[in-house]
């Protein structure tokens, strides 16, 4: 049964038109129950003769009459009706626990149920039981709010704005070029130019504490605004906490690509190689194996891609990625991509700073062919108190599988013989160029340079419980 076959029997079905199926159970499957199967998606009607009488979702084991719903918000009307008034409850697909998550949440949606006055439900997103699908329907939650204007725009102060702490959405913090290019744009219009196409600013209220909010995408809006007497404030919209708490690090760098979706008028819309490699993420994270899963082709939609376009090509690209030997080489069995979030960063920071030592975070990211963390470098060089320090550590970061490789990878060249001799890696050179730098510093201020790797990958705890359960 396909989602609008549901979608049409769970709208528009009486329970007098239902109740001609029944035959000595007031639980009927309008589907063939297979042998084994671990969840079902169910739809309950009341014959209370009221405008609300009805409740869809899914449930996580076999439907044998003994389940009938579970409602938050409406509980109270809807078991007091089950009490009092016949009712009938029809399983309608049945499958994993995760496509049953997917499908309750994609239906929900579509039929606005939070809103629709036949049904009990009082949200668009579902139960979410399975591993990341907290995180997922919090998305969903938070895009749909978006794209129906729920939540408020307001107008803050530029320098309020720049100060929050933002998430790195893109797989280089900064685009060389990018802020000055949109500062032209500002300049020449006398301000006019942003006004017309930025949207606004997206905020997760109280990320770090009461106050202390994280900023999404408009990093070089913002950063080209700072620079303009033309601009003095900018819109915003702020995300409650009871929405965003469930998302992970894989869906908020979702949310900015969403803010940044392809073909986009301010940002550089999100390219096909950052979306491959995100969704390759949350499929590892999430031990999805098939690219073609429905919540995978979603995220493409979601990012301003086409449906043409997936089918004509995108769908390829990400299986062949996602079964590359890039992929496979970077990330070692029974592993996942550790995400490493502001939180865990500032962790690693605290642990090791202390009245010796100096601890750098840098990514190692390229943009055309040059490396974009020099420019971080140079921050902490011009940090006085830094300088004071007799050591630095710094640690590398790698967010992506060619990334990570990349950095570490071997290459060769010929030499006057025509023999083929080993190159420095990329990890080798720059380490090399930045203890150089540092040595030509007088003897007073020449910090000891150490580095080391951040994990990229960390055990799949998830598998393994499943090993052990």
């Amino acid at each position: 049964m396909t989602e609008d076959e549901i979608i049409n029997i769970i709208t528009k079905s009486s329970f007098d038109e239902l109740k001609k199926m029944r035959v000595d159970s007031d639980h009927i499957s309008l589907v063939d129950l297979p042998d084994i199967y671990g969840a079902h998606l169910y739809f309950t009607v009341i014959d209370s003769k009221k405008k609300m009488d009805r409740y869809f979702g899914w449930h996580e084991g076999e439907f044998n009459g003994t389940y009938y719903g579970s409602p938050v918000k409406r509980k109270t009307e809807f078991w007091t009706d089950m009490s009092n008034f016949p009712s009938l409850t029809m399983c309608v697909r049945v499958g994993t626990p995760r496509n049953m998550n997917i499908s309750e949440s994609n239906i929900l949606k579509a039929i606005n149920a939070k809103d629709n006055p036949k049904f009990f439900n009082a949200s668009n997103s579902g139960g979410a039981k399975t591993k990341g699908h907290k995180s997922i329907t919090a998305l969903d939650n938070i895009v749909f709010n978006l794209e129906k204007n729920v939540y408020p725009i307001v107008k803050m102060s530029k320098q309020t704005l720049h100060a929050m702490k933002p998430h790195q959405v893109r797989e280089v913090p900064e685009i060389p070029g990018k802020v000055q290019a949109i500062l032209y744009l500002i300049q020449d219009s006398k301000g006019r130019w942003l006004f017309a196409n930025h949207k606004y600013v997206l905020v997760l209220e109280d990320f770090y504490d009461k106050g202390e909010h994280l900023r999404i995408g408009s990093y070089h809006t913002l950063k080209a605004a700072m620079r303009s007497n033309f601009i003095g404030e900018l819109n915003a919209v702020f995300i409650p906490k009871k929405d965003w708490k469930n998302l992970d690090s894989t869906e908020i760098k979702d949310l900015g690509h969403f803010d940044n979706k392809k073909d986009d008028k301010v940002n550089d819309s999100v390219s096909l190689k950052e979306a491959i490699s995100n969704a390759i993420t949350y499929m590892k994270n999430n031990g999805i194996t098939d690219h073609k899963e429905q919540s995978v082709k979603d995220k493409f939609i979601r990012w301003g891609f086409t449906k043409a376009e997936w089918e004509a090509g995108i769908r390829k690209s990400l299986r062949t990625a996602f079964t590359s030997d890039k992929s496979k080489n970077a990330i070692p069995p029974n592993h996942i991509k550790k995400i490493w979030t502001d939180a865990d960063k500032k962790a690693v920071i605290e642990k090791h700073t202390d009245e010796n030592t100096h601890v750098i975070i840098l990514t190692t990211a390229w943009w055309s062919s040059r490396w974009v963390g020099f420019d971080a470098f140079m921050k902490h060089i011009k940090d006085d108190d830094a300088l004071k320090k007799p050591n630095w550590k710094v640690f590398w970061l790698n967010e992506s599988d060619a990334a990570f490789l990349d950095w570490n990878k071997v290459k060769t060249e010929k030499d006057e013989l025509g023999n083929l001799i080993p190159k420095p890696t990329r990890k080798t050179n720059i380490e090399f160029d930045l203890t150089t730098l540092i040595s030509r510093f007088s003897e007073e201020i020449k910090p000891k340079l150490i580095f080391e790797d951040l994990p990229y990958s960390e055990l799949n705890d998830i598998q393994n419980a499943k090993k052990v359960s």
